[in-house]
């Protein structure tokens, strides 16, 4: 986790904000500090909504509503909220100010160095992650059990410090049973969650209890253990058809020394038929520490932390780094007896900038959501047949992955950094090929620009354009297979789709 400093502190209510942290959808997450009488201080990390959700009152009652529940929450592998509230109009939530690194961050870099985390420090991280989760499964109002479920379980919620300590977050889109207008929020055809992290009744909308987490919490699982992604396709589409409907195979099919009894845990956290899941979270957990206990070794936070020292060897030092010198900045500008501006045009400015800075990590976002659109009109055809009750189509029409030679021309891995869209395939190929076809008002154009470099000589493109561009891939198809491509269908490298 990388933080940039501003220039000078800005007031935001009753806090400080001196950096910025990341960049989401919705609000961007800030390092703040919490000044109070005397010497007191406290590093919190701020999520500001962007401003271009402000007045919307929908969005404003789902921001209040994660705050709602997860205050509530007191555990000590459940990331904390402090406070909430609005400056001038802008919703924001104060969070614990944690030190470390997301899971998903783990898998990257396990991945790049062509590593796995080891069986028990994965034991270690999924067990506390399910007793956070437990916690917010038990969580109790007047009238009982509220019944909440995460719904979002996945490596990007999950924070594993340097310490050794793990914490689950981003209570946003969790949903209580018992709560009052609890999905009243949810646009409709709405789908809430990630797909490659979804359990098959979420996908289909079916009423949601603890066990749809416990789904999602084995695939992390499976994939943390196997360093390779479980259900995860080139689209949302065949991601969703992947959790329905693909094999399941065992951790130990891709790990053959996977220890028996982590696998055996796993597995049955990723049964399709809910009622042969296990039942509460912390069942889990009490399989993945009975599995710690016959190492001999009990792995608790010192190793876990350990490990996080070797495999992010500079980032904890840079991280202390960064929290002192935002401590010098703050105490000499207060010291200086200049004040602290408070909020202003001068600071949306501040953060328009330091998402322009970002712009390709945002871009990435917003192609994710523009992917997600697509593949959700499959997926709602998918729903039609499913809760039909008849089978499918058998045509091409099916988004199956086994299309025969075609599928493996864009089977190649993506780059690490790249979107999960970025593999998307032919859709996104078509666009810039018509976007080099020379405009109508310059019929004289210099035919090199046509997309088809082996074009014949220059004739009326509407004569001979069409041709090439559909014959070309049969041409050129049984040339791309290789032996190395990975299989269109069952697990993917962790990288492929990051």
């Amino acid at each position: 986790m990388s933080m940039s400093l501003m220039e000078k502190p800005k007031r935001f209510g009753r806090y400080r904000l001196l950096g910025h942290i990341a960049d989401g959808g919705m609000a961007s997450v800030h390092l703040a500090q919490l000044r109070g009488n005397r010497a007191f201080k406290k590093w919190v990390a701020m999520k500001v909504v962007h401003d271009r959700h402000a007045g919307d009152e929908r969005f404003e009652s789902m921001f209040l509503a994660e705050a709602s529940l997860a205050a509530q929450i007191d555990h000590p592998n459940v990331a904390q909220v402090f406070d909430c509230g609005s400056v001038e109009g802008i919703c924001y939530l104060a969070m614990e100010f944690l030190s470390g690194q997301t899971l998903h961050a783990l898998l990257r870099r396990t991945s790049q160095q062509e590593e796995r985390i080891p069986p028990p420090i994965v034991a270690r991280v999924i067990a506390q992650t399910a007793l956070g989760l437990h916690a917010a499964h038990e969580l109790r109002g007047p009238d009982g059990n509220l019944g909440i479920v995460h719904r979002d379980v996945s490596p990007q919620n999950i924070f594993v410090l340097y310490s050794g300590q793990t914490k689950l977050m981003d209570f946003g889109i969790a949903y209580a049973s018992k709560r009052e207008s609890h999905d009243d929020l949810t646009a409709v055809g709405e789908v809430k969650g990630k797909f490659a992290y979804m359990s098959p009744e979420q996908l289909v909308k079916d009423p949601l209890d603890r066990r749809s987490d416990i789904f999602a919490l084995g695939i992390v699982a499976w994939e943390a253990a196997t360093g390779t992604r479980l259900f995860k396709r080139r689209s949302e589409a065949e991601t969703a058809m992947a959790v329905m409907n693909d094999p399941i195979p065992r951790a130990s099919e891709v790990v053959p020394d996977l220890p028996p009894s982590l696998d055996e845990a796993i597995a049955r956290a990723l049964h399709r038929d809910r009622d042969d899941r296990w039942g509460t979270a912390q069942e889990f957990a009490e399989a993945l520490e009975a599995y710690i206990m016959e190492t001999g070794d009990p792995s608790g936070a010192p190793r876990v932390a350990r490990y996080m020292d070797r495999l992010f060897p500079s980032d904890r030092d840079e991280h202390t780094t960064t929290l002192r010198r935002a401590a010098v900045l703050l105490d000499e500008f207060e010291d200086s007896g200049t004040s602290v501006p408070n909020w202003s045009q001068e600071l949306r400015v501040d953060f328009e900038q330091l998402d322009d800075t970002r712009a390709a990590p945002v871009a990435g976002k917003s192609a994710r959501r523009v992917g997600l659109g697509v593949g959700l009109v499959a997926l709602l055809a998918l729903g039609a047949w499913w809760l039909g009750g008849s089978a499918p189509d058998p045509s091409p029409r099916a988004p199956t992955p086994t299309a025969g030679p075609a599928r493996a021309e864009s089977v190649d891995p993506a780059p690490i950094d790249a979107p999960d869209v970025a593999a998307a395939g032919p859709t996104q190929a078509a666009v810039p090929a018509e976007a080099a076809v020379p405009p109508r008002a310059e019929p004289a154009e210099d035919p090199s620009t046509a997309t088809d470099p082996a074009a014949p000589a220059p004739t009326p493109m509407r004569a001979w354009r069409p041709r090439p561009r559909r014959e070309a891939p049969a041409a050129e198809a049984p040339e791309r297979p290789t032996p190395e491509a990975p299989s269109p269908t069952g697990p993917r490298p962790m990288t492929e789709f990051e």
